[in-house]
């Protein structure tokens, strides 16, 4: 899974930056992903492209 998660997202990296933030909380790890473009329509299609 994680495979076709690189190769889908390969392709956006020049254009959508991200921040990867994490931290432990009482049970388990919590992390969240932040997405920056000039075009918010290439984050669209990132996100639209990878489907599970």
């Amino acid at each position: 899974m994680m495979f076709e998660h690189i190769a889908t997202c390969r392709t956006y990296t020049d254009d959508v930056k991200r921040i990867i933030t994490g931290s432990i909380g009482f049970d388990d790890y919590e992390w969240g992903i932040s997405l920056f473009c000039d075009d918010v329509l290439k984050i669209k299609k990132l996100i639209y492209e990878y489907k599970i």
